[in-house]
């Protein structure tokens, strides 16, 4: 091409699509340039059809293409409600696809620093998870912890599975129950939270089931106490709630726990520094 960064006209477009086969490096580029120039002009169903037939084109991959390619794919999407991102960053290839480059932050000739196409990618994806939400879908969970570091909300359902909320429009309270959608994904074990919204103290209770247990022995000097749970024990994915555990005195705030006292516990599995499941006491209700 005489001019490789032209943009093509329509007419142009079309007429190196028709030679593909022949040119395929160059058909793709072209498609590129003008989805690129105009998807915001496009329907959602043009825009996806050039995308489709961009990935028809057999071409030798991680390349420069194929990642311009996915940074306008992810434009797309915050102009396109019904294109489907994360189906697309399946058939794109996405992480596999992509290269060094693309993990990598960049700085501008004006000093601005651009995040990794990775990354980008990746905060595309949960937004557009948060839009894309099956209310039926959602569970209640406890807000267990916030991590200021990385701005994550750790919560738990009430299976005892834990997911992370990553910097959630609306801050919940650490130690409120919410309602949210969880993100499992088919590989790993990070699951997300999104969509949260503040669940009713009450109603979080009951979904976490309030057990009740009896208190076996304090120890004022360690601050702890032992109980042993007296209801039926219900088994979870994550592991064995134990019958019997340990708790810290300060959950019990300003009531006083005594030996054989009957008390009740919202409690679920929470790893320990040592990598242990044990049972963990979100709350003590007297």
């Amino acid at each position: 091409m005489k001019n490789e960064n032209k943009i093509p006209t329509w007419d142009e477009l079309i007429a190196s699509m028709s030679t593909s086969v022949q040119h395929p490096a160059d058909t793709a580029w072209n498609i590129y340039r003008y989805l690129n120039a105009y998807y915001k002009e496009m329907s959602s169903e043009e825009a996806r059809t050039l995308l489709a037939s961009y990935m028809k084109i057999p071409l030798a991959n991680p390349s420069l293409l194929h990642s311009c390619v996915l940074g306008t794919a992810l434009k797309m999407s915050t102009v396109h409600e019904t294109f489907n991102l994360p189906a697309f960053l399946k058939m794109w290839g996405f992480p596999a696809n992509l290269r060094t480059e693309d993990m990598q932050w960049r700085t501008l000739a004006n000093g601005r620093t651009v995040a990794p196409l990775r990354e980008r990618a990746e905060r595309a994806v949960r937004e557009y998870r948060q839009k894309h939400i099956d209310i039926s879908q959602k569970t209640i969970g406890y807000v267990d912890r916030y991590d200021p570091k990385h701005k994550h909300y750790h919560i738990f359902d009430p299976l005892s599975r834990h997911f992370v909320a990553i910097d959630p429009p609306t801050p919940p309270a650490v130690g409120s129950y919410v309602r949210f959608a969880p993100v499992i994904p088919e590989k790993g074990n990070f699951k997300t939270a999104v969509a949260l919204s503040p669940e009713n103290h009450h109603d979080g209770r009951r979904a976490f089931g309030i057990m009740k247990a009896k208190i076996k022995y304090i120890n004022t000097e360690k601050e702890y106490f032992a109980y042993e749970l007296l209801s039926p024990i219900t088994p979870t994915p994550e592991g064995e709630i134990t019958k019997e555990g340990y708790g810290k005195l300060s959950l019990a705030n300003a009531y006083t726990l005594t030996e054989n006292r009957e008390i009740h516990l919202i409690l679920f599995l929470k790893r320990g520094k040592d990598g242990k499941k044990r049972n963990y006491i979100a709350e003590i209700i007297l």
